[in-house]
């Protein structure tokens, strides 16, 4: 009995055995992370059934709480922030630039108009929290009004027959990108959601995040769109 090559065969299956495993626990990772979905409670806000519907279509749900930095995001495959109010630190601004050019998705909704309002201290529009990202990101949620949803665009939108608007009135949404694309508009081709893609990730804009409320399905849609690719 040859000790040497029994020990050389051992070791051989050894290794391959470790490297089908490695690989394997590295796909269950990535595909864990895929379906893990961050919420910015830090400075936006939640949305009734929300979570709800993101865990009934097999995602994940992590409430983010804390200043956003890169180790938290490295654990989540799309970041969801809504309606925010409090600022964006710079170190919190190029971690989620830096998420998103890697591969990750943004969605972002949120109506500006009324942050120039006087009972909202007559803040500029540029310091619109989802502006100070979108500066970095190549969009912005403009301080004009927008109308009711009319024209829907993209296989974010496929099926869909109309949006639903309760009580709610969107910002105009514009794109700073040749990357950008609109597939969501009002009775005047006014742009109220748009999409775009940033290095290796991708960015979905809502003028409103109420309309993610009243439309389920187009939540579904557009996690589905955002969601990084193996």
């Amino acid at each position: 009995m040859n000790i040497r090559k029994i020990l050389a065969d051992l070791s051989r299956w050894t290794a391959r055995v470790v490297g089908t495993v490695l690989v394997i626990l590295m796909v269950q990772g990535c595909a864990t992370r895929t379906r893990t979905v961050g919420i910015d409670l830090q400075h936006g806000e939640d949305l009734p059934g929300l979570a709800e519907t993101l865990v009934s279509n097999g995602y994940k749900v992590v409430p983010i709480k804390h200043s956003i930095d890169a180790a938290s995001l490295k654990k989540i495959g799309v970041l969801i922030i809504l309606a925010p109010t409090k600022p964006y630190a710079d170190a919190e601004v190029q971690a989620i630039v830096g998420f998103v050019k890697a591969g990750g998705g943004l969605l972002c909704g949120g109506q500006a108009w009324s942050w120039t309002y006087k009972e909202y201290g007559n803040q500029p529009i540029e310091a619109y929290p989802l502006n100070v990202l979108g500066k970095q990101l190549d969009f912005m949620v403009t301080a004009e009004n927008a109308g009711t949803p009319a024209y829907l665009d993209t296989e974010i939108m496929t099926g869909m027959e109309r949006v639903e608007r309760t009580d709610w009135w969107p910002s105009k949404v514009e794109i700073t990108s040749t990357n950008g694309q609109t597939f969501v508009q009002d009775q005047n081709r006014t742009c109220i959601g748009a999409r775009l893609t940033v290095g290796n990730g991708r960015i979905v804009v809502y003028g409103n995040n109420s309309l993610l409320k009243d439309n389920p399905k187009v939540l579904v849609s557009t996690m589905a769109y955002l969601k990084p690719r193996p």
